[in-house]
C-alpha cells in the first residue's frame, strides 16, 4: 500500500510578492528536520519544522508587515485538516498564505486570481498588457509611499 500524505502551503513572496505553492510529503519532514521554502526568485519563504509527533512549527516572512511570524499547529490539523488553513499577519490581519489540501489550495488560488482580474477591469487595468504586474507595480509604490519615502518634484511629500 502507497502511503502519500502531503499538504500545499501557499504563500506570496516578502521580496517579490508572487503567490507560489510548495507540496510538502510527510517522508521529507522528520522529526527535528528543518524544510526551507523559497521562491523561484531566490527569496527564502518560510521553514517547516516537526517539533515532535504531535506539532510542527511554521516560520513564515510576511509580505504584508516585512516581519516573520512564527504558529504552531498539530500534525493532524497541518497533514489531515478538511479546509484551509490561513497564515496570517498578526499586525494587519491579513493573509500573506494559507496551506492544506492540494484541492483547496488550487480552488483559492483561482478564486484569488478572479478576485484580482476583477480588481483589475474595475481599475482599468485590463488594458494593460499584463495587469497583474500593474498591480503588483503600484503595491510597490503605496509601500514606498507609506514609508514616506516617495516624493515629487516640487518636493511636496506623497500622501496616501
Amino acid at each position: 500500500m502507497l502511503i502519500n500524505l502531503s499538504t500545499t502551503i501557499a504563500l506570496s513572496c516578502p521580496a517579490c510578492g508572487r503567490l507560489e505553492k510548495d507540496e510538502i510529503n510527510i517522508f521529507e519532514l522528520p522529526v527535528g528536520k528543518l524544510k526551507q521554502l523559497s521562491c523561484s526568485c531566490g527569496a527564502e519563504k518560510a521553514s517547516i519544522k516537526r517539533i515532535d509527533n504531535s506539532r510542527l512549527q511554521i516560520n513564515y516572512f510576511c509580505l504584508h508587515c516585512n516581519k516573520a511570524h512564527k504558529i504552531k499547529v498539530s500534525n493532524h490539523k497541518f497533514w489531515y485538516s478538511k479546509k484551509l488553513i490561513s497564515l496570517s499577519c498578526r499586525e494587519t490581519g491579513l493573509n500573506p498564505g494559507f496551506f492544506g489540501r492540494s484541492a483547496l489550495v488550487n480552488e483559492e488560488i483561482k478564486k484569488e486570481k478572479q478576485e484580482l482580474e476583477l480588481i483589475a477591469a474595475e481599475l482599468g487595468f485590463d488594458e494593460f498588457k499584463n495587469p497583474d504586474v500593474m498591480l503588483q507595480a503600484l503595491d510597490f509604490i503605496h509601500d514606498i509611499a507609506e514609508e514616506g519615502a516617495l516624493s515629487c518634484e516640487c518636493s511636496n511629500d506623497i500622501m496616501i
